[in-house]
C-alpha cells in the first residue's frame, strides 16, 4: 500500500459510509487496503484515486476508491468487488 494511503501510525485510511454502499465490510475494506495495489491506479474525472487491490482471505479483486480531505488526509469513499470496468481502466487482463 501506498504510504500516502496510511495515517502516522500505519492504519488504512477512514472508511466514509459510502464505502459501505457495495455491501463490503469494514474489516474486508481494511484488509484489502493493506495489500499490494494492482495494475495500474488512475483518477476519475472527479478526481477519485482508483486502486486494485484484493482480500487476502480469497484474492478476489476490490476496487478502492480514494478521495483527499484537507483534514483527514486520504479517505476511503468507495469499495466494490472488481469490475469489468475498472478491471479494463486499470489495464488488468
Amino acid at each position: 500500500m501506498d504510504e500516502s494511503k496510511v495515517d502516522m501510525d500505519g492504519h488504512p485510511p477512514i472508511v466514509r459510509s459510502s464505502g459501505f454502499k457495495h455491501g463490503l465490510t469494514a474489516d474486508q475494506i481494511r484488509a484489502a487496503a493493506q495489500t499490494p495495489a494492482l495494475g495500474r491506479p488512475y483518477e476519475t474525472e472527479s478526481g477519485v484515486l482508483i486502486e486494485v487491490h484484493f482480500l487476502p482471505s480469497d484474492g478476489r479483486p476490490i476496487e478502492l476508491g480514494y478521495a483527499e480531505s484537507d483534514e483527514l488526509g486520504s479517505v476511503l469513499i468507495h469499495a466494490n468487488f472488481l469490475t469489468k470496468a475498472v478491471r479494463r481502466r486499470a489495464q488488468l487482463p
